[in-house]
């Protein structure tokens, strides 16, 4: 004899409620499970302090600064982004490392 039955629709929900109470906790959301599912509406921020300051400069460099600087360096890591990933550039990369192992560089493409 069994217990309940359990609607199979009802059963999805609950295995996404039981997910998303999960994920809130292994994630250190540091949110209630009714802010989860709320999206935190009608709450306020609780961070303290000043915001951050952004100290240092950046350089930004075109293609030719680019080339220049692979061809003096000895070292090479490339790390690709979501975006060359998504374009399965991994190939392409393949060949540049191979290309600056033969040149007698240490080239390596981080995945």
């Amino acid at each position: 004899m069994v217990p309940y039955m359990i609607d199979p629709s009802y059963t999805m929900g609950i295995i996404c409620l039981g997910s998303v109470s999960e994920l809130s906790a292994i994630m250190a959301m540091n949110c209630s499970l009714a802010n989860v599912i709320l999206g935190g509406y009608g709450t306020t921020s609780t961070a303290g302090g000043k915001p951050m300051e952004i100290t240092g400069t950046h350089t930004e460099i075109n293609v030719d600064n680019a080339i220049e600087m692979i061809k003096e360096a000895n070292n090479i890591i490339i790390t690709p982004g979501y975006g060359l990933c998504a374009a399965k550039a991994q190939y392409p990369i393949a060949d540049l490392v191979k290309m600056l192992r033969e040149q007698g560089k240490n080239g390596r493409g981080e995945m």
